[in-house]
């Protein structure tokens, strides 16, 4: 499973070469070489030695999407499995990672085809059991469906990569980038070194689960272990908005932003969460499907029946807006395109964002539309069928505009999210 020491030491891998200037994707883990359970207490350079016992050696490839796919369905092929005595099987393969996020689907039996020694020979005969593998976009800031054809440069270690070390033959023939950078204990330390904050009292750098995405043992929530096949449910209950807690979660990129009190009060309230590596990425566009997400979140995620797949011809099911799209369409909160999508991983307007919101507030608190006129000096770029939700959210001071215009067709940004919900959330 996943570890908060494992996505530690991805996050060191892809810090090594992002702070290189090197155009690093993603970066990989095999759970074998991670010796120790959590990442607690004082570091130095004989805890990174415990951490990393073998002495591999960094390096940067160019691979394929489809190699990604197979690297980390090879690596999930035995999740889910126990051994004889009932205890949970260990796979020295498993992939832990950085810059992208994945499911493990363990109700699907694994049909990766190895050889007689136990190497990879090829992808599955039947389903994949790793679905929904999402690739941070570092100039968004957003995470992004997994291309197959597309090309990535990979960060992880000779063992892997090189070597083919847990039978990961699917990386035979990637190109090479950058070979034998530095050893492994040693890409931990110089993370810890260069990338943390140095506290005040002890002149150290130091990592704590406020600075950091490493507070809990079990690690971010990167990797999604699904153990049965998802069906959920049709609301049979009233909607009870949740009740957000005191903001106490830091990002380390918020210092000094406009938003930076919304962001946490939505962070402690479990409507957003960060994007990795301690950052909320505040200026990035928020997607179509994490709008509906954050709303059901906000309804307190009530029971669904359906498939997303069903209400939209672009949405699959089992992914991690599903459940929100299902509802919020089942409620009239969103409605999709002519052509029958809902393009869940487009960027929302503000003006869609304000649709939105009033069919919620009309859908689920019951709020009734304004007479207000628009008097923004850009009223007239206004859609016709966003009028009412425009006005609505600006009567309300949901989401307004500055300096007096709306500019009702940008992009609306996580901060810009942020502080909707968190005025939302007050009213």
């Amino acid at each position: 499973q996943e570890t908060n020491t494992g996505d530690f030491a991805a996050d060191a891998l892809y810090y090594l070469f992002d702070n290189m200037d090197l155009d690093v994707d993603v970066a990989i883990m095999n759970g074998g070489g991670v010796r120790n359970t959590a990442v607690t207490g004082d570091l130095s350079y004989l805890s990174c030695k415990s951490i990393h016992t073998f002495g591999n050696v960094a390096c940067l490839q160019t691979i394929t999407g489809q190699q990604l796919l197979d690297a980390l369905e090879w690596g999930a092929r035995d999740a889910g499995k126990t051994d004889s005595d009932g205890n949970p099987r260990e796979c020295g393969g498993f992939l832990q990672v950085s810059g992208l996020t994945y499911e493990i689907h363990t109700y699907i039996d694994s049909t990766v085809q190895k050889d007689d020694k136990g190497v990879w020979v090829g992808g599955p005969t039947d389903e994949y059991r790793v679905k929904n593998v999402q690739i941070l976009n570092k100039e968004t800031g957003m995470y992004e469906p997994l291309d197959l054809t597309a090309k990535y440069n990979l960060a992880g270690y000779n063992y892997t990569l090189r070597d083919l070390g847990d039978g990961f033959a699917m990386f035979d023939g990637a190109v090479n980038v950058l070979d034998y950078v530095m050893e492994d204990y040693m890409v931990l330390a110089n993370y810890i070194t260069n990338y943390f904050p140095v506290d005040e009292v002890t002149g150290l750098p130091t990592i704590t689960a406020d600075n950091s995405p490493y507070g809990e043992v079990t690690g971010e929530g990167r990797i999604q272990i699904v153990a049965e096949e998802p069906e959920v449910p049709f609301p049979t209950q009233p909607y009870q908005p949740a009740q957000p807690a005191a903001p106490t979660v830091t990002y380390t990129d918020i210092k000094g932003h406009w938003a930076a009190d919304a962001i946490e009060y939505v962070t402690a309230a479990g409507l957003m969460n960060g994007v990795g590596n301690g950052k909320f990425a505040p200026d990035a566009a928020l997607s179509r499907g994490m709008l509906a997400t954050i709303l059901y979140r906000m309804a307190g995620e009530p029971a669904v029946s359906g498939k997303a797949s069903a209400a939209f011809t672009d949405c699959e099911n089992g992914t991690w807006y599903s459940n929100a799209v299902v509802w919020a369409a089942k409620n009239g909160i969103i409605k999709g395109y002519t052509d029958g999508t809902f393009l869940p991983n487009q960027s929302v307007t503000r003006q869609e964002m304000a649709v939105i919101i009033y069919r919620y507030a009309v859908q689920i608190e019951g709020a009734k539309p304004v007479s207000d006129p628009l008097t923004y000096a850009d009223a007239a770029s206004v859609a016709d069928w966003a009028v009412e939700g425009v006005a609505y959210c600006t009567a309300h001071k949901i989401l307004q505009g500055s300096n007096n215009c709306f500019r009702p067709t940008a992009t609306a940004t996580r901060a810009e999210v942020a502080q909707v919900f968190t005025n939302l959330s007050k009213r």
